[in-house]
């Protein structure tokens, strides 16, 4: 009980829409994600390059090797701020740090 078809269950979600800012193009994206030094940044910069040039989510998904429900919370990320909405987001999550 509780489990849905597996049809359903390993569907992809919906390649999100973006509204892309007009400076964000293929070629600024890429210089982006290239240049940042971060490594999760990077991710993120490099997922949103590929869904600007492909944009096709299981492709972006398969190529990263990323959870889609991250690569949709990157695009609302860019949806609310641009790319430096998007490069500002910590990593969320982890342990608790132990007091001293």
């Amino acid at each position: 009980m509780g489990r849905c078809p597996p049809t359903e269950c390993n569907a992809m979600p919906e390649t999100p829409a973006i509204p892309w800012a007009p400076q964000d193009t293929l070629e600024t994206l890429k210089q982006a994600y290239l240049q940042e030094a971060h490594p999760v940044k990077r991710t993120r910069l490099h997922a949103l390059w590929r869904l600007r040039r492909d944009g096709s989510l299981a492709d972006t998904v398969d190529a990263m090797g990323v959870h889609p429900r991250s690569v949709h919370r990157w695009v609302s990320w860019y949806r609310t701020g641009g790319l430096p909405a998007v490069r500002a987001r910590r990593k969320e999550g982890g342990r608790a740090s132990r007091p001293s």
